[in-house]
């Protein structure tokens, strides 16, 4: 995950590692405070683009580098000045860690619909060919090449 945050007043400071399986418990538990809901929500928060998740996000990074700054003294900021990046692999660890996570299922369908339309835009013209018809989460439609043979009848209640 690339995080870039370029105020209109300052530097770019650009974060490459960030990891939320990494987060210690500690930290996990003041941004699950400052955002109002489990991790689990916060990190499908920054994925929906929720304001909140971000700020709450932007916060603990620069915790990282100032680790007195309470969450009210974060400066406000544009929301262009604040972009997340994530490749093929983090959205496909993402999709799978949003599957099991304990959410609302209407959050977890809005979440996977979000992953699944990011996924789709890095499929490349060599996974097509490599996979067959690759879908967004990263399985593959190939057809069968022998046709179903399957007959099935009902039992029959004869004794």
């Amino acid at each position: 995950m690339i995080i870039k945050y370029k105020p209109s007043d300052g530097d770019e400071q650009v974060w490459d590692d960030f990891d939320p399986n990494k987060v210690f418990d500690d930290a996990a538990e003041e941004i699950e405070y400052h955002y109002r809901g489990t991790f689990d929500e916060f990190h499908v928060g920054i994925l929906q683009g929720q304001t909140r998740a971000r700020r709450v996000l932007l916060w603990h990074l620069q915790r990282l580098i100032h680790p007195t700054l309470a969450y009210a003294d974060l400066p406000r900021f544009e929301r262009r000045a604040f972009t997340i990046e994530l490749d093929r692999d983090e959205l496909l660890s993402m999709r799978k860690q949003t599957e099991n996570a304990t959410l609302p299922a209407a959050d977890r369908e809005k979440a996977l619909a979000y992953i699944d339309t990011e996924l789709a835009k890095h499929i490349t013209p060599e996974d097509v060919a490599a996979k067959g018809k690759a879908s967004p989460s990263g399985a593959t439609n190939t057809p069968s090449k022998s046709p179903s043979t399957s007959t099935s009848r009902r039992p029959s209640n004869k004794a």
